[in-house]
């Protein structure tokens, strides 16, 4: 257990830690208290996260997700 956590827009705070981040790598690595590539390898394996085909390329949004 990491402490109380407040997320706003990209950004996170944990009150206890009094340490705040922004992103998903940081919150990965804050909350399983692991390195950078650990936290991407466990982003790619467990977020859902499209990769447009060629720049400027649009990609379906899961419902909720705006």
């Amino acid at each position: 257990e990491q402490g109380t956590l407040s997320i706003t827009g990209s950004k996170f705070t944990n009150w206890q830690r009094a340490h705040g981040a922004g992103g998903a790598i940081d919150l990965v690595m804050h909350l399983a208290d692991v390195d950078v590539h650990t936290a991407v390898g466990w982003l790619e394996q467990h977020a859902w996260l499209p990769v447009p085909a060629e720049k400027g390329t649009s990609f379906p949004v899961p419902m909720g997700a705006t």
